[in-house]
């Protein structure tokens, strides 16, 4: 009994006939598959990266707090003796060495990221303090 040719069998007959074609389209899906998968990796990898940047944002922030409100704070004039000190505080000079010490190492790093004169400036006077 015959019977109609199956939806295969009619692909592998048109397969046959247009190899170019076939192969063209194979080629494309394959390309388009591909891009798929990579693109989907560079999104994944980009919101990682955005996530990330945003905790180091969010832990500078809490570092800058720190040294402006507890750290330096903690030896401004207000809260210590009243010795003028190289840098321009009057602090004790205990104090006034580690507060010296505590801004030079920020001016070093600010300086060394390429940000501003005022940073250039507080190292200067932080340096001439060390070294009396």
């Amino acid at each position: 009994m015959a019977r109609p040719p199956s939806a295969i069998y009619q692909f592998r007959k048109f397969a046959r006939r247009h190899r170019g074609l076939v192969g063209g389209l194979a080629a494309v899906f394959v390309v388009l598959v591909g891009a798929s998968i990579v693109s989907t990796a560079l999104y994944l990898q980009a919101t990682r990266s955005r996530a990330e940047s945003a905790r180091q944002a969010a832990i500078a922030e809490a570092v800058i707090e720190f040294l402006n409100n507890d750290l330096l704070t903690a030896v401004s004039p207000e809260q210590q003796g009243q010795r003028r000190c190289a840098c321009g505080t009057s602090v004790s000079g205990r104090h006034c060495r580690t507060r010296c010490n505590a801004i030079g190492a920020m001016g070093i790093r600010i300086v060394h990221i390429g940000c501003g004169d005022d940073a250039s400036q507080r190292l200067d006077a932080m340096t001439r303090r060390r070294r009396t």
